[in-house]
């Protein structure tokens, strides 16, 4: 018997033999791959435009305050399927709004100066420059009250707040504050699982109120967020992915009954119906922590303001629970709701105020509260000034 030698070369292994396991994965990768920069080519040669827009990391940048601020001098175009818009920001990193003097001179300023603070809303999300109602507001002044844009993508009643402590603290004020309150605001001040980008929140327990996270960590906007910025392919698969998510979520909302522990309501407008609806939908499923931050962030916004001697004002955009929090502060408030019955109510009431597949407000929208704004402004100074000169004849009789 003879044995083979230990020693004696061994046949070569052929290298499609030695990678074999890992060939088919990256021939499969780098189709992939090919395909979608094929995708990618032909959507931007065609013109296809972006179904989402990532505003955030356009527009804005962090701020440990607040958890995310206006950039300076930000400008760009801002399109998707609902509209296609240039929008840009002032020196201050505000909205342009028609008011472009520094903030740093609201504090001494002549004449009357107003902040108006809101989320997407008020900052002007789907409008062009010079089309806001901030922007109309100003156009509308015929006392020389200036109207500044503080609005800002994303932002809840406590970072509203916490940017008014922020600007006060650094010897910046107004002679009015307004704040424009949408209800999302209810769940998002209480919101500390949704950090993407990370902001403060409130956690409440019973009749406590704990500020967490504040300061901000400092994140980055992640992977997700910079392929929507960058690539027509993942930002549209992304929309189609998030609307499926969305309407498999609402199908079992309508499925499932409503408990008093759930602020829930539909992400997309499908019909103005929608949007004459969402708020009161969200105040029906608030709950006791949610209006026991509103109350808090109320209370402490209103002595804020009291300190430093601005007026606040709170325009309530339909739902209920607002009027109550407001008078539990001593806050002066509007409602909104009777321009948008007057304009239900008129024959150029089939014009949608919201986008069609987006429930932000449309340029319409924005010069109804503007119009209904203006009007009831002026009715609560008229009223304050009438209390102020009432006041001296009753000392002196």
């Amino acid at each position: 018997m003879v044995s083979a030698d230990r020693n004696a070369p061994r046949p070569a292994t052929s290298l499609p033999h030695r990678f074999g396991f890992w060939i088919k994965p990256a021939l499969l990768i780098v189709s992939l791959l090919l395909t979608g920069l094929a995708i990618e080519t032909t959507m931007r040669v065609v013109g296809v435009k972006p179904q989402t827009a990532t505003v955030l990391s356009t527009y804005f940048e962090f701020d440990a305050q607040t958890g995310w601020r206006g950039k300076p001098h930000a400008a760009s175009r801002f399109a998707t399927t609902n509209f296609d818009v240039f929008i840009s920001h002032d020196a201050d990193g505000f909205r342009s709004c028609g008011y472009e003097r520094p903030i740093a001179d609201d504090a001494g300023a002549e004449h009357r100066v107003v902040w108006i603070l809101g989320d997407s809303g008020t900052w002007g999300w789907g409008v062009d420059d010079g089309r806001t109602y901030v922007d109309l507001l100003n156009r509308m002044s015929t006392d020389g009250t200036r109207y500044r844009n503080l609005g800002h993508c994303g932002f809840s009643s406590l970072q509203e707040y916490l940017l008014l402590k922020d600007l006060f603290g650094r010897g910046r004020k107004p002679h009015e504050v307004v704040v424009l309150y949408c209800g999302n605001d209810l769940a998002e001040n209480i919101d500390g699982v949704d950090q993407r980008p990370p902001r403060a929140y409130f956690h409440v327990a019973g009749d406590a109120v704990e500020l967490r996270n504040h300061p901000t960590h400092k994140a980055g906007w992640g992977l997700s967020t910079w392929l929507k910025n960058h690539s027509l392919a993942w930002n549209h698969a992304h929309f189609y992915a998030t609307r499926l998510k969305q309407r498999m979520k609402d199908e079992k909302m309508r499925t499932t009954p409503p408990t008093p522990t759930a602020a829930r309501g539909p992400q997309q407008a499908e019909s103005r119906q929608f949007m004459k609806s969402t708020s009161s939908q969200l105040s029906e499923h608030a709950t006791a922590e949610q209006l026991t931050a509103l109350r808090y962030v109320y209370r402490q916004m209103n002595e804020l303001c009291r300190a430093h001697g601005v007026k606040l004002y709170v325009v309530n955009d339909g739902p209920p629970v607002v009027p109550a929090v407001c008078d539990e502060a001593g806050i002066a408030w509007f409602d909104l709701s009777r321009r948008w019955s007057e304009y239900y109510a008129s024959p150029q009431a089939t014009e949608a105020w919201c986008f069609p597949t987006d429930p932000h407000f449309n340029e319409l929208g924005h010069r109804l509260i503007a119009e209904g704004m203006h009007g009831e402004l002026a009715r609560l100074r008229s009223a304050a000034s009438n209390d102020t000169a009432a006041k001296p004849e009753a000392s002196a009789k």
